[in-house]
């Protein structure tokens, strides 16, 4: 029987009173498979046009080097594209943190403590009474 934490599931949703925002969640592992799902999600994601992402990956306790050359790919692209600071990033694990900021990557990625931290870092605003709905697994 697997474990939740065995069980990777990458999705994402728009913000309603931000429509040029994503929230992109990410629960499990990631692995080379689940970096291809990640990146294919974050290309859907373009697909509709935001202008900013949040990256939760607070309920991911482990990503391989696939999994952050797709992080740091879509955060060099996303950048370019709207600017930088477009991409914001909550919950890396202590290992990948130390990994990210031994490459030199921290400065690239900026990481924020909650989604709400993250959007109001990036100046948007969301009403309070969304503020619940957003912070929702």
């Amino acid at each position: 029987m697997e474990k939740d934490e065995d069980q990777v599931n990458i999705s994402f949703r728009l913000l309603e009173s931000a429509p040029s925002m994503a929230i992109v969640t990410a629960k499990g592992y990631i692995q080379s498979p689940e970096a291809l799902h990640l990146r294919e999600t974050l290309e859907h994601v373009e697909a509709k046009k935001v202008k900013r992402v949040v990256l939760d990956m607070s309920s991911v306790p482990y990503i391989s080097s696939s999994g952050i050359g797709v992080i740091v790919g879509y955060c060099k692209s996303k950048n370019e594209c709207e600017g930088c600071g477009a991409v914001a990033v909550i919950g890396l694990a202590r290992s990948v943190q130390n990994v990210m900021h031994t490459l030199g990557l921290s400065s690239l990625i900026p990481q924020f403590e909650n989604v709400l931290s993250a959007i109001n870092a990036m100046g948007i605003e969301v009403d309070s009474n969304h503020i619940g709905q957003i912070c929702e697994d």
